[in-house]
């Protein structure tokens, strides 16, 4: 009865903890998705073309990169609990404001830097909540909260037919807004009873930073190629043939194949070392380029399949790449996690404005190539650091386990 209870409340923890981290992403990148899912609606408004919402993408996350290694540092000051309570308190308001104030770009561009700034302590802060989580559960918990992203996506495509074309692109960001904010109601406060801050110079020397500025750089790299698919699978979709509802649904299936790969690579990292974790990241990723050359193919059953390969693998592979570098400097997950945030939202930032011109300049056919060759590239240089480093695993849960046994 004793250990029933316990594996109950350890279960509902685990859940509780879970949908606060993944509650926390999903708020703090939903105005990226938003303006990418909306863009064929706002666009014509504001009177940008593709390397205008290329733009607007690379703003925030370039906001993002700027801040992620300093929120990084805040987070651990803070501690989990206060972050995730603070993060949707903020990021909240953002997305009713740009639903509310922007007329011009340049507004649009603000709102957008204020929540990038916003979005760079969200990652770090749910990879430290999740690091105090259950050790044999870590993986799935991770891929959970890394499914949120394409969660957002889903959510961001679905508001084009339900909201935006009824009722204006504005109302899908005012809803989302007030949607986000019983997020932040979660009772999660209770499941941080310790975090002890780590000084600046033990946390410098934890986190291994050689190890994890080569993973950053090719986080950049991988994510440079997959954030595109937020903002410019809609308009290739329909640029090939297909109609807006239609190139909606293809997002919601591609957000839906994301998911499902977070969520099973995850669980499936419950069981392996960081070195064979981040060989199974170097595969996904090379297996998502394949996708993504086949999203620049001519013919309309290309882009079907090549739109479902690079979102399954293409943008499936971070949960994993978070959990290894999270058990090679296991107290300093938030630290980590915020260089490898600045890596990857560099690479969000540059990855749709150098689609989009070269969308405007060519086609989305050169476009989507480029974005191969970024994800075949960061595949190969995760794969030579997997094989050369001789990373080892610090095992699963470490972080939580010294913690508790404190």
């Amino acid at each position: 009865m004793g250990a029933a209870d316990t594996n109950q409340g350890a279960s509902r923890s685990t859940l509780i903890l879970t949908t606060a981290a993944t509650g926390v992403v999903v708020v703090s990148v939903m105005p990226a998705f938003l303006v990418g899912a909306s863009s064929v609606l706002l666009a014509p408004e504001l009177g940008v073309d593709e390397a205008g919402i290329g733009l607007t993408m690379g703003t925030f996350y370039l906001a993002s990169a700027f801040s992620a290694v300093f929120g990084g540092r805040l987070v651990d000051r803070l501690g989990p609990g206060r972050s995730l309570l603070i993060i949707p308190l903020v990021a909240a308001p953002v997305l009713v404001m740009i639903g509310l104030l922007v007329r011009e770009l340049w507004t649009l561009l603000a709102f957008l830097a204020l929540g990038g700034m916003i979005n760079g302590m969200a990652q770090p802060a749910s990879n430290l909540a999740l690091s105090y989580g259950n050790r044999n559960r870590q993986g799935l918990m991770f891929g959970a909260k890394q499914a949120a992203i394409p969660l957002a996506t889903l959510l961001a495509g679905a508001s084009i037919p339900v909201v935006g074309v009824t009722l204006g692109w504005r109302w899908s960001f005012i809803a989302a807004g007030l949607l986000a904010m019983p997020s932040c109601l979660l009772p999660y406060q209770n499941l941080f009873p310790k975090h002890r801050v780590v000084p600046r110079g033990e946390r410098r020397k934890i986190a291994r930073l050689g190890f994890v500025t080569v993973m950053a750089v090719a986080m950049g790299l991988g994510t440079s190629a997959a954030t595109t698919l937020a903002v410019f699978l809609i308009p290739t979709a329909v640029d090939s043939g297909l109609a807006l509802d239609q190139a909606a649904v293809l997002a919601l299936v591609g957000s839906f194949a994301c998911i499902a790969t977070r969520l099973a690579s995850g669980w499936y990292s419950d069981q392996g070392e960081s070195r064979r974790l981040l060989v199974i990241v170097a595969v996904m990723l090379a297996a998502g380029a394949a996708g993504f050359a086949m999203l620049a193919s001519s013919q309309l059953t290309g882009v079907l399949a090549g739109a479902f390969i690079a979102c399954s693998f293409g943008w499936g592979w971070t949960g994993v790449m978070m959990l290894a570098c999270v058990r090679y400097s296991p107290n300093a997950a938030a630290s980590v996690t915020g260089i490898l945030q600045a890596g990857g939202a560099t690479g969000a930032a540059a990855g749709p404005i150098i689609f989009g011109l070269l969308a405007a300049q060519w086609s989305y056919r050169e476009a989507w190539a480029a974005a191969a060759c970024g994800s075949i590239l960061a595949s190969v240089l995760v794969l030579l650091t997997a094989t050369r480093s001789g990373t080892q695993s610090s095992g699963r849960g470490g972080l939580a386990q010294e913690r508790r046994a404190s």
